[in-house]
């Protein structure tokens, strides 16, 4: 299939990703949005398989990936009652963001060894996308943990929490500006950036009680768009700049 007519599959996956969201809007119209959402899903990936630039070779693991996730999705939504959705969202909006941040690693290991060189737009967002979607994944985490009872509903806190978050965030933020713009390009510095984020993710939402966490979880839920989105731009795949910026601006 040649490019062209890949992108044109992308892009009518992205369509039916924007209807999907405005039937969303209505419980009449909730079902016939998941199913174009679905269908929007299936096109994007069907489109995958024949993309020229992707190596036979990875296929099989593309295919592996598909399948895993598939057949866990199904058992999950067979087996969570709806009482548990939060939780189930919760995990699903993690491991979304941990899947961007991974797909961001691997785009600079690759870089740094004889791949592509990037352009200026890609080495921002491919780190933007490791530090925001790093933060998501640990912060779902703990979101689920907390509504799933496996960690203490009340606030996990201690003194001088907040001066801690705000290390934090100077530290992964000072790292990334030396990634970028002062040639720190190994992957020991894009490991450790992807580390700091994880804690911080850890560390800013442990302190909110499980009562809160339904709005942490839609704020979360929007940093993984915007992570996929990003992502889009490093991948140069347009149906994964549109669904992540769709998911980014309903949260």
């Amino acid at each position: 299939m040649n490019k062209e007519l890949i992108d044109i599959a992308y892009l009518a996956g992205a369509v039916c990703f924007i209807l999907a969201m405005k039937l969303m809007n209505s419980p009449r119209t909730a079902r016939k949005g998941n199913q174009l959402a679905m269908l929007g899903m299936g096109i994007a990936i069907g489109a995958t398989f024949f993309n020229p630039d992707i190596k036979q070779e990875n296929l099989i693991w593309i295919a592996g990936a598909v399948a895993v996730g598939t057949i866990g999705g199904l058992m999950a939504a067979y087996k969570v009652q709806m009482t548990a959705m939060p939780q189930m969202v919760a995990l699903l909006n993690g491991l979304g963001g941990g899947a961007v941040a991974l797909v961001a690693l691997f785009e600079f290991l690759a870089a740094g060894h004889g791949g592509e060189a990037p352009d200026t737009v890609q080495r921002v967002t491919t780190v933007l996308s490791a530090i925001i979607g790093t933060i998501s994944f640990s912060g779902s985490l703990i979101a689920y943990g907390k509504l799933q009872e496996l960690l203490p509903g009340r606030p996990l806190t201690f003194k001088g929490h907040s001066t801690v978050n705000l290390l934090l965030a100077a530290f992964t933020l000072a790292l990334a500006a030396m990634i970028l713009f002062f040639g720190l390009v190994t992957p020991a510095a894009f490991i450790t950036l992807m580390v700091l984020s994880l804690v911080l993710g850890i560390s800013a939402v442990s302190p909110i009680g499980g009562a809160d966490m339904p709005v942490v979880i839609s704020l979360l839920n929007s940093f993984t768009g915007c992570a996929a989105g990003l992502a889009g731009f490093v991948l140069l795949n347009t149906s994964l700049l549109i669904g992540g910026a769709l998911v980014g601006a309903s949260g």
